[in-house]
């Protein structure tokens, strides 16, 4: 086992050896996203067997990787054949990488029963080699056995094109029942075999009515006056009924006098944006003015 760069189209990306259920499009762009700003990702596992390096674990990886227009992945290469990285793949990802759903799970189980010489292991061997408890692989072959039951008189055995046996169920032939989910669509690739990857359920926004806004009329200059009036009295100070005057400046060494420390920060902070406001509206009435004087 030794870590090598291995360029993309080296990598040998074989449905048998991918554990999951389906490839999550949202993360390979995200994963895709952060290689292409530079983030360094664990290496990938694959399996050496003359000119083939099975890909055995970091599907959406090297999925993302080759979105991002990268050439090459780091890789853990491992010695040996097909079935050794099947073998790996079904236990991949149970501690690391994005968590596996139940689907996931499922799918690695079923791997191990579908192979002549998996299926005649215990029930814990095969939880052990999937990660999964074997209370999870009694209750999946349990269902799995119902529905065998159920459908007994409607299946049929053949061997798939790497010779293994499978069975299958001709009940629901013309029915569609193996597409997949909506929310699922089968991706292409240059590579001979699909990714099924999540897509977004679609959906059609209800029909909303135009929103008419009605404009009000042109103001008279004797509006714009009355405007300016208001906007100038801001920058005025108060009388007091003892002829006194108070204006803005008073107040601010009144607070920053009498307050404590931290409400005095939040004061200042406060008044220097107010005073920066008034100064642009200062602007804005001379403008004002020079319009309709």
């Amino acid at each position: 086992m030794n870590i090598s760069t291995l360029p993309i189209q080296a990598i040998t990306w074989d449905l048998q050896c991918q554990p999951r259920a389906f490839l999550d499009r949202d993360v390979i762009d995200q994963y895709s996203e952060e290689m292409s700003e530079g983030a360094i990702f664990p290496p990938v596992v694959v399996f050496h067997e003359g000119d083939d390096h099975w890909l055995a674990d970091g599907f959406h990886r090297v999925a993302a990787a080759k979105q991002a227009g990268l050439d090459a992945v780091n890789c853990e290469v491992r010695e040996g054949t097909i079935r050794d990285a099947m073998l790996y793949g079904v236990g991949a990802n149970a501690t690391h990488g994005l968590q596996r759903t139940n689907e996931d799970k499922r799918q690695a189980v079923q791997t191990l029963l579908d192979d002549p010489e998996w299926s005649q292991w215990s029930d814990r061997e095969i939880a052990r080699r999937c990660a999964v408890s074997h209370t999870f692989v009694q209750k999946f072959k349990k269902s799995l056995a119902l529905v065998a039951g159920d459908n007994q008189s409607q299946t049929v055995k053949f061997t798939n094109r790497w010779g293994n046996t499978r069975t299958m169920n001709t009940a629901n032939l013309g029915k569609r029942l193996d597409a997949p989910p909506l929310h699922v669509t089968v991706v292409q690739t240059d590579q001979p075999w699909p990714i099924r990857v999540p897509q977004a359920p679609q959906f059609t926004l209800p029909r909303v009515p135009p929103i008419t806004v009605k404009r009000p009329a042109p103001a008279t200059p004797a509006e714009c006056q009355a405007v300016v009036s208001a906007l100038e009295s801001l920058f005025t100070s108060m009388e007091r009924a003892d002829g006194s005057r108070i204006g803005f400046t008073d107040i601010v060494e009144y607070v920053l006098a009498e307050s404590d420390r931290e409400t005095r920060a939040d004061f200042l902070t406060q008044s220097l944006r107010l005073a920066s406001d008034m100064r642009r509206l200062g602007d804005m009435i001379a403008k004002v003015k020079g319009m309709i004087t």
